[in-house]
This record gives C-alpha cells, structure tokens and sequence, in this order.
C-alpha cells in the first residue's frame, strides 16, 4: 500500500461514479422499472469493471512505470495509433451526451415557462464551451482525472447520500444516523487525501509496489525521466 493507491481511489471514482446520471437515465429507459434499471445496471457495471481491470492491467504490463496517464500517448506513431486516438473521438461523443443530461436535468424540470428551451440551450452551450477551453488549456489528463475523482468522491459518495439519509428517510435511530456521520466522515477524509496526493508514485511499481510481474517495455517507447512522476494514470 502506496500513497499512489489514494490516487487510485480517486481515479476509479472518476470512472464509475454515475449517481447525478442514475434518475435521467432512469426516466430515458423504455419499459422502466425499477427491477429492469437494477438489472441493466448490474450488467452495465459488470462490463464496465472488466473492460477497467482488463485495460489497466494490459496498460502496466505493456508499459511498465513509463505508461502514461494518456495512453494514447505511449502508442508509437503509426496508423492503429491514429485510428486509436479517432475511436476516442466517437467514444467522447457517445459519453457526453450521459453526462449533459445529468447536467440540464434540474433546468429541464424548473419552471421556467416559454423561456426553458432558450435557457436549456444557452447552458448547454456553455458546458461545451467550457470543455473545449478546459481541453485547449491542459495537455495532463492525470491530475484532471485524480482531482475530479476525489470531488465525486465527496459530493455523491458520502456528502449526498450522507444527507439524504440523515434528514430525508425516515429513520432515526442511533445506529442509522452513526452509520450516515461514518460515511460522511470517511468519505471526507478520502477526498481530502485525494486532494493532497496527486502522483500514483508509478516508480513504486518496479520496487514490490505490484504484484503483477515487472513490465518487459517491449512496446513502450522511450520513457522520458517527468514520466516518473506523471499522475493520475
């Protein structure tokens, strides 16, 4: 156990953390039920956990301590590189439309009468205007991933349903409240460390960190010396 396990947490948070996103695609689901969201989640989900453990380990065992948060960046120049970085193109594009409607969910529901469609589009318009200068502006998808995983971490992890459960269910007793004030705590002092510890400490691997066995690096290319100490892979 590493202080790059932290970065860990919070990576994966990143990944898997969809709770703003669970109500809209609820009401977007035909048929719905919620039998038949449960089981499209757990499906989902069970796809989703092995595509991550199944790229990470590929990731480590191609590239060693030198992988870089971008993989893409570690693929030597040639046509599968390119049309990797092109298939990433049509994925954002799959995704963002998840996300952005989680996003305007609130708007949508406000009344806001004859205006809601011009508000609706003006803050729509805006969040992508906002991702495009957010992507002009950092190259490092590591430290963006680490910092937006411990945030989700806090919000929809613990504070949320912390809350949720102290003040809106209808329960009371000691145990239940003690039990939502150890999520809340617990879940605070994560982020909080997530926060702090933004480095994966990727030299760690090579030293015991792992238990995979050491990378070969006979797909990596060369790997630059502030690769050490890239984050957020």
């Amino acid at each position: 156990m590493t202080q790059g396990s932290i970065t860990m947490v919070s990576t994966m948070m990143q990944s898997v953390i969809i709770q703003m996103c669970i109500l809209p695609m609820c009401k977007e689901l035909e048929d719905r039920s919620p039998q038949k969201f449960g089981r499209v989640m757990l499906a989902s989900f069970s796809i989703l956990g092995a595509l991550l453990i199944l790229y990470s380990i590929a990731g480590y065992m191609a590239f060693g301590p030198c992988v870089q948060s971008n993989l893409l960046k570690n693929f030597p120049d040639g046509v599968f590189s390119k049309i990797a970085q092109l298939s990433m193109v049509f994925a954002c594009f799959a995704v963002y439309p998840i996300m952005m409607i989680a996003m305007i969910a609130p708007i949508k529901n406000c009344s806001l009468e004859q205006r809601q469609k011009q508000v609706v589009a003006s803050v729509t318009a805006g969040f992508v205007l906002a991702s495009v200068l957010m992507a002009l502006t950092v190259d490092q998808l590591g430290i963006v991933n680490v910092i937006d995983g411990a945030l989700c971490l806090f919000v929809f992890v613990a504070l949320a349903p912390g809350l949720v459960g102290l003040f809106l269910l209808d329960r009371s007793s000691t145990a239940w409240r003690a039990s939502m004030a150890t999520l809340i705590t617990l879940g605070t002092i994560l982020a909080f460390l997530g926060f702090i510890f933004l480095d994966n400490e990727p030299a760690l691997l090579g030293d015991g960190g792992c238990f995979l066995p050491k990378s070969s690096g006979s797909i990596s290319i060369h790997c630059p010396v502030h690769l050490a100490s890239e984050t957020g892979n």
